[in-house]
């Protein structure tokens, strides 16, 4: 279980920095002659930005399908609707924090379904766990029922915070470009997140043990 995780976060980092990052070195060099403000108001390439978004979240799907199957209260019809439901409130959420609703509205709605899938696609392991959404999202705030869980959605939430500050600096610097800062808080916040919680479960482990 800890190897899985630990695997998990390890390719989760990888695949950000080779899919997402790594090609901005290559837009560097492009952008190079241009003014910092008009760099940082392009937004990051669509069909890029798809791909991960998609890998990402087909494979945390299937990762987390065996465990959330153990739940009779839980369909993957019901997994799906709440993964849209969270990503139909984070939407609003960044619009709301200043997210333009009329332009690149399709990186906004892919940025809100990667942070859905990251805090919501870790299955809570309580086989009583209800379908609710409200339920659910209770039972992850109280970081009682699965600590592994809980953390990840507090680490993704936390992690885009900070992060937010790259959207009003004028470097011109191509992590600015939308929505790059919120998924590099959101992806870092996750592994972080998830780290602390194997650290908590382990120790929570050992003094049930004692």
């Amino acid at each position: 279980m800890i190897l899985l995780q630990c695997i998990t976060c390890a390719t989760l980092w990888y695949s950000f920095q080779h899919i997402l990052l790594t090609p901005l070195k290559d837009s560097s060099v492009e952008m190079a002659h241009m003014d910092p403000t008009d760099i940082i108001v392009i937004p990051y390439t669509l069909e890029r930005l798809s791909f991960y978004v998609s890998v990402v979240v087909i494979v945390f799907l299937a990762l987390s399908i065996k465990t959330w199957y153990k739940n009779p209260g839980i369909s993957i019809l019901n997994i799906v609707l709440q993964i849209l439901y969270a990503t139909f409130i984070l939407f609003g959420i960044f619009v709301l924090c200043g997210a333009d609703p009329t332009r690149h509205i399709f990186h906004t709605i892919l940025s809100a379904l990667y942070v859905a899938a990251l805090a919501w696609l870790t299955p809570i392991s309580n086989k009583t766990t209800k379908s609710n959404f409200s339920v659910q999202l209770s039972q992850r705030l109280q970081l009682q029922t699965d600590i592994l869980a809980s953390y990840r959605l507090y680490g993704t939430v936390l992690g885009i915070i900070p992060l937010q500050i790259l959207n009003i600096l004028d470097w011109g610097a191509q992590v600015q470009r939308w929505p790059l800062p919120l998924l590099i808080g959101s992806t870092y916040g996750w592994i972080v997140g998830t780290l602390v919680g194997i650290i908590q479960t382990q120790l929570r482990t050992i003094r049930q043990k004692n």
